[in-house]
């Protein structure tokens, strides 16, 4: 059986999602192209990645047009996961500017363990371990075998 239920979280997400899926196209846009080629490009992830942001946040802000009734058992406590959303997106701008700064070890390190803190994980030392294994595995795909930069910053190793 299910409720009349205009979904608020499902519009506000998808507003969110589109506006960070604009700003990532536009920073995008001030990288400089290094290449003729556009799959080789340094560009053309993030603008895949932001193409994919749209994308999903436009299905999420039609969503609640397309399904009106919900499940009792889907109610959750929408202000409890709006602020989630607001401090995730938070976080993640927070680390896009620190990034440059404290370096792509430390930054990534401390984003991932703060947002498995965020997502409820309780072993700290499981959410640091894994923080740690995630960032060294990003490391060795981009920065060791793809050849891709990373952000050193101050603490550079």
């Amino acid at each position: 059986m299910g409720f009349k239920v205009f979904r608020d979280r499902d519009f506000i997400s998808g507003l969110a999602l589109l506006i960070f899926a604009t700003w990532v196209y536009i920073e995008t846009m001030k990288i400089p192209a290094t290449e003729k080629m556009i799959l080789m490009r340094a560009t053309f992830f993030p603008y895949l990645i932001s193409l994919g942001f749209f994308l999903v946040g436009l299905i999420l802000v039609m969503l609640p047009y397309y399904r009106k009734t919900i499940d009792l058992f889907e109610l959750g406590s929408t202000t409890t996961d709006i602020k989630i959303l607001l401090v995730f997106i938070i976080i993640i701008f927070i680390y896009l500017y620190v990034l440059e700064l404290l370096g792509y070890f430390t930054s990534t390190i401390c984003f991932l363990f703060g947002l498995m803190l965020l997502l409820g994980v309780k072993n700290k030392l499981y959410a640091f371990l894994l923080s740690v294994g995630i960032t060294l595995i990003i490391y060795l795909a981009f920065g060791w075998f793809l050849k891709v930069p990373l952000p050193e910053g101050i603490l550079s190793l």
